[in-house]
């Protein structure tokens, strides 16, 4: 079922309100930088972390700095690096995010990337893996 229609789209007057809309899931992508990647069964430390938002999130937050009024309509998680990411979303000026839906047990996905002085690897993570290598959650 969606919640997007002809009159989601506009208002009472009938104007058009978004020139865009995404529906899709969104991701907290987290990059360590200055590691080596660490054999099976051991830990390293990273020098650098650093975020930035992916997946549906790269293309509304692209539409709305092109001065489109964008809307996303995805799942929110409740967990920290959910809050994060919709913190996030937040500040970005032309993108509401009014029809995205929260829900206390889900937990937005997020992509991890080991980047080392020979490659840099991307892997989507899940929330029981993150917790599995040693990553806070919560």
């Amino acid at each position: 079922m969606s919640r997007i229609n002809n009159k989601t789209m506009n208002d009472e007057a009938g104007q058009k309100i978004f020139d865009v809309v995404i529906a899709e899931n969104t991701y907290l992508d987290l990059f360590f930088s200055d590691v080596d990647f660490p054999r099976p069964g051991t830990e390293v430390l990273a020098g650098n972390l650093s975020f930035s938002l992916g997946g549906a999130a790269n293309r509304a937050v692209a539409a709305a700095r092109l001065g489109a009024e964008s809307c996303l309509l995805t799942n929110q998680g409740h967990d920290q690096l959910s809050t994060l990411l919709f913190k996030t979303l937040q500040k970005v000026d032309h993108l509401n995010l009014d029809l995205c839906t929260t829900d206390t047990t889900y937990r937005n996905p997020v992509s991890v990337s080991i980047s080392t002085s020979n490659d840099r690897a991307l892997s989507p993570m899940t929330i029981q893996r993150l917790l599995w290598i040693g990553l806070p959650v919560n």
